[in-house]
């Protein structure tokens, strides 16, 4: 936790249930939830095809460390982008805190 933002340490420390039945489903059947995760991760794909009437919405913390800023700039120029949030400090977990403004968004 010591490397995640403010943001979303407090909102860890905030909803430690939820944090820990989020945890416990990921790692469970010994830990194949997690397994299968990182397999189809590293699994090649071809390039997802969105049909130009379907808005997407992204949302980016600039401290993501796990998934660069480029990511955002390749996805605009590829598909019919509504709208981007380019959050400041914020991470790759930053789905915690803006949960309900995400969802708000997208309905």
């Amino acid at each position: 936790m010591k490397f995640l933002p403010e943001i979303e340490k407090n909102f860890m420390k905030e909803n430690p249930q939820m944090i820990k039945k989020s945890i416990l489903n990921a790692v469970a059947n010994n830990g194949l939830g997690v397994f299968y995760d990182a397999y189809a991760l590293c699994q090649r794909r071809e390039e997802v095809k969105i049909p130009p009437h379907i808005p997407v919405y992204i949302w980016h913390g600039m401290e993501d460390t796990t998934i660069p800023v480029s990511f955002v700039e390749h996805f605009e120029s590829q598909y019919a982008v509504k709208q981007v949030h380019k959050l400041e400090q914020v991470g790759h977990m930053l789905y915690l805190p803006y949960w309900n403004e995400i969802i708000e968004e997208i309905i």
